[in-house]
Formats: C-alpha cells, sequence, structure tokens
C-alpha cells in the first residue's frame, strides 16, 4: 500500500510539474511576442498551419477536416507561435544559445508517452527538432 501512495504521489508531482512549465512558458511565450513587434509573413503562419493540419490528419485518420475552418479557428495562435519562434531563435542567436542532438534526445526521453518510434518521427522532422531547441 505504502509503495501505490508513493507511486500516485510521485506521479501526481510530475504531473503538477509539467502543468507549471507549461503555463510559464505559455506566459513567457505571450509576453516575449507581447512586448517584441515582429512582422512575419503570411507564407511562414500558412507553413505552420499546414504542418498543423497535416498532423492532425494524421491523428484523426477517419475523420473529415474542413481545413478551411480549422485555418481560420488557429490562425491567431499559429501567427502567436510563428512569431515566437522568429524571437526566441533571434534570443538564441543573440545569446549564443546551443543544444546539442544528445539534449534534444535527453528531453525526448524526459517526455511521457513517447514511443520510440515516436521519438524517431519527431527527430525527422526539422520543424519539431527546432522547437525543442
Amino acid at each position: 500500500m505504502d509503495d501505490m501512495l508513493k507511486d500516485v504521489r510521485e506521479k501526481s508531482e510530475k504531473h503538477i510539474e509539467g502543468q507549471l512549465k507549461q503555463e510559464f512558458y505559455s506566459e513567457l511565450m505571450n509576453a516575449v511576442v507581447e512586448n517584441n513587434p515582429v512582422e512575419v509573413p503570411e507564407e511562414m503562419i500558412d507553413n505552420y498551419l499546414d504542418n498543423m493540419i497535416e498532423d492532425m490528419k494524421r491523428q484523426y485518420q477517419n475523420q473529415n477536416l474542413d481545413e478551411t475552418k480549422w485555418r481560420e479557428i488557429y490562425h491567431d495562435s499559429a501567427e502567436k507561435n510563428v512569431k515566437w519562434g522568429v524571437l526566441r531563435k533571434k534570443i538564441a542567436e543573440t545569446e549564443k544559445f546551443e543544444v546539442s542532438d544528445e539534449e534534444v534526445d535527453a528531453k525526448l526521453n524526459d517526455m511521457p508517452g513517447i514511443t520510440d518510434e515516436m521519438k524517431g518521427q519527431i527527430k525527422s522532422m526539422p520543424y519539431y527538432v527546432d522547437n525543442i531547441k
């Protein structure tokens, strides 16, 4: 019984820690984007939406997806994410941040529920690797 309670506590703490990190990251992204106006070409937003929609198609294989509707719904979010990507890259260049392939592997290994097959797929997509870095 003690082992079970310990396991539940550890899983709960990891879950809460993950939520707090996600909230912090989201607030950081919003603050950086709001305080550093940057123009991004509509093509970059379209490419982001293309990748997002392709992911959704893979995830929901048997369902019809109204791409036009999804593009409308997620356009603002995509624009914010593209701006964040541009700003984050500029910050990394200015501060000379570098992330090795080993650090990317370590980050993927820390992600709960990620199988080896999923890791391989993620590592084959530069967009996702850049987001991890």
